[in-house]
């Protein structure tokens, strides 16, 4: 028989075999799941000999995602053979390392788990297994804040709608910035450095000295802290926090660890900053007295552009201005002293800057926003916004200081004067007061809600 006859044949011959076989080991149908866990997969696959032609390598991967459709994670892997005379018996193992937080909205979801393996020829088997993520209930462990009646040191109040409050000397001052760190045994805080300060998870007693200090440059420190607090759990993997010096912002987790950074210029002095639509945003001073806001990648550090003006406001002109960093529609929004609001659109070309006036009247002393994305503002009232800067609720009282309870819906305003300042515990959505104020004395900056895990509702 002619050689390209032979090899015509040869070719023309079909592989013909029976398709991959998959068994879940483990784990168990049904299993319950949570943020931080490690997930031990164990399946079983037989991939039979072709009963015609000659079988190719075979592979197999794993799927996981929520029943409802869509996938969160996955691995795959080839089959340690071809089957030729008899099957391949392979048993695969993989571990799905659960990240902490919230992939979605709710108490719980129902997931679906996937083994496959595909053979040589392109036929498939799998085996399927329910499970369900569950998120512990959200709980909020009180108010802490830095100063104590009688010197230096830490202030709790456990029941915000029955205050009582413990006091803790430390060597921090009543001038320091603080934030407790959701689902973590630590206090922050920010004065000339930045300190972690370990907290006993039954008593909650802090500890007599710094878990850590973390290692800043001298330049990042020279005029102290800016603002101190939590980074957006969306944002981390786990609880970080937020601290904006002079000429930069930087993130750490919960030892202290550099995380990320974003430098400015040597002619900006920061204002305010934080992550607003996705980016790094910092409100920064220029050397010509001009406010400037600045765009930045997220991971990288990346400068991506930036907006100028000059302010109007006396109170925003000078080495002491003043300006704070809104978001409103999704935008960068900067706020002057008199009220005035420069909203930035880093994608709407030449006239990317509009003006707006915020509600209210007199100056204003501090603004700021919140966990959930609304801003807020001070002036002869303290005054929540909506996305487009109008007033939605009013307190009658300025604020200096506004910390939010996720879990019970309350809000903590620091209120009063600059000799005495108070915890008003009132309600999200409209400001009304409850219970007793908290006194705190004079130096309070801010107050952190502890929280036993970071992530929405």
């Amino acid at each position: 028989m002619p050689l390209a006859l032979v090899a015509l044949l040869h070719g023309g011959c079909q592989v013909e075999k029976p398709p991959p076989r998959v068994k879940w080991l483990s784990p168990g149908d049904g299993i319950a799941i949570t943020g931080g866990d490690a997930v031990g997969l164990r399946f079983a696959v037989e991939d039979p000999p072709a009963t015609q032609g000659m079988a190719d390598l075979g592979q197999w991967r794993i799927e996981i995602g929520p029943a409802a459709g869509g996938t969160w994670w996955t691995t795959s892997g080839t089959l340690s053979e071809a089957p030729s005379e008899v099957p391949v018996l392979d048993t695969v193992e993989a571990t799905w390392h659960i990240p902490e937080g919230t992939p979605f909205t709710g108490t719980s979801t129902d997931l679906l788990l996937k083994a496959i393996a595909t053979d040589g020829e392109g036929q498939s088997g799998a085996d399927f297994l329910d499970a369900s993520w569950e998120v512990e209930p959200l709980e909020s462990n009180g108010l802490w804040w830095t100063g104590i009646p009688d010197g230096d040191g830490f202030s709790h109040t456990a029941n915000l709608s029955s205050p009582s409050t413990s006091h803790h000397p430390r060597s921090v001052s009543a001038g320091e910035w603080l934030v407790h760190l959701d689902g973590e045994d630590r206090l922050v805080t920010g004065g000339g450095t930045l300190r972690g300060w370990a907290l006993d998870s039954e008593t909650l007693i802090p500890g007599t000295e710094p878990a850590w200090t973390a290692d800043l440059p001298a330049s990042a420190t020279q005029s102290g802290i800016r603002y101190l607090r939590r980074v957006p759990d969306a944002m981390a993997v786990s609880a970080w926090v937020e601290s904006g010096w002079e000429d930069r912002c930087l993130w750490h987790d919960g030892n202290g660890i550099l995380q990320r950074s974003w430098l400015l210029e040597t002619n900006e002095t920061l204002l305010d900053g934080g992550v607003i639509g996705n980016h790094m945003v910092m409100l920064a001073r220029t050397g010509a007295g001009e406010f400037r806001l600045i765009r930045f990648n997220v991971d990288t550090g990346t400068r991506l552009g930036s907006v100028t003006w000059t302010p109007e406001a006396a109170g925003s002109l000078g080495p002491g201005a003043k300006g704070w960093l809104l978001d409103l529609n999704g935008m960068p929004t900067a706020l002057e002293a008199d009220g005035t609001a420069r909203q930035w659109d880093p994608e709407g070309g030449a006239n990317s800057v509009s003006t707006v006036d915020m509600p209210g009247s007199d100056e204003v002393t501090s603004a700021g926003r919140l966990e959930d994305g609304r801003s807020w503002l001070s002036r002869s009232q303290s005054i929540m916004l909506d996305a487009s800067g109008s007033a939605v609720a009013t307190w009658d009282d300025p604020t200096f200081h506004i910390s939010s309870d996720r879990a019970m819906g309350l809000l903590c305003m620091l209120t009063g004067t600059d000799v005495e300042r108070v915890w008003q515990v009132v309600l999200g959505n409209d400001l009304s007061p409850i219970g007793s104020t908290i006194s705190t004395g004079g130096a309070t900056r801010n107050g952190s809600i502890a929280h036993n895990r970071p992530g929405g509702p």
